[in-house]
């Protein structure tokens, strides 16, 4: 299995099991190695807006959406950052 994956799995147990700052780091060091790999923006999205970081996770859904703008999942994501409490 890719590395990346790996990396990406982890993170999303990390953001699963409440360690958003963990769920983050793991995220951006996927990102630093694979800039294109959308999902990593989800799960850094997720982890921000945990950890009340509207505006970080915003962008970070809003490059998931530029990267995959037919993927009504991540628009659906982005909006709820945008309208969420």
């Amino acid at each position: 299995m890719d590395e990346l994956i790996r990396l990406l799995q982890r993170a999303s147990a990390a953001l699963k099991a409440g360690r958003h700052a963990e769920a983050e780091s793991l995220a951006r060091e996927v990102l630093a190695q694979d800039p294109a790999r959308g999902p990593a923006y989800t799960t850094l999205g997720a982890a921000l807006t945990q950890q009340q970081r509207p505006a970080e996770a915003e962008a970070a859904f809003g490059e998931a959406v530029r990267l995959f703008f037919f993927n009504f999942d991540y628009q659906v994501a982005k909006g709820e950052v945008k309208i969420g409490p």
